[in-house]
């Protein structure tokens, strides 16, 4: 593995993690602010439930941006590469956060339920999902 690919995993874990940080802490003021104190541990492992998941997703997008790139060329191709990763994509990275949030409280569902409930979830969080994936694809 080239010392750009290392760079480029190590740099989106990183970020990833600090985003984990910044969502953790803003959930601890948050609580203290209104009265319903949260742990910083409790606040700090559910941030990460939410964003561990995005790294492995952050880094298929950023592979399939340079192996698809949107140009005036390709972008039709392209499009709907990225419009069929991006469904795939967002679904399993909800699977992967309902999953911790089941081993975080020591349950384990069915897999039924699992499905579903990444379903459930990525539809909640389409947006978001949708605002992550475009940025990257420009920034690539």
């Amino acid at each position: 593995m080239g010392s750009m690919k290392v760079r480029v995993i190590v740099a989106v874990c990183a970020l990833w993690l600090l985003v984990a940080v910044v969502w953790g802490s803003q959930t601890v003021l948050a609580g203290n602010l209104q009265g319903n104190p949260v742990a910083a541990g409790v606040a700090l492992r559910m941030a990460l439930v939410q964003t561990v998941p995005w790294i492995p997703a952050t880094l298929a997008v950023i592979a399939l941006a340079a192996r698809y790139p949107v140009t005036r060329q390709s972008w039709r191709r392209s499009l709907w590469i990225h419009l069929l990763a991006f469904a795939v994509l967002v679904y399993l990275e909800n699977v992967l956060v309902v999953l911790g949030y089941w081993i975080n409280r020591g349950q384990l569902d069915s897999i039924g339920m699992l499905l579903r409930g990444g379903a459930r979830w990525a539809l909640l969080r389409v947006h978001v999902a949708a605002l992550v994936y475009l940025a990257l694809v420009l920034l690539i």
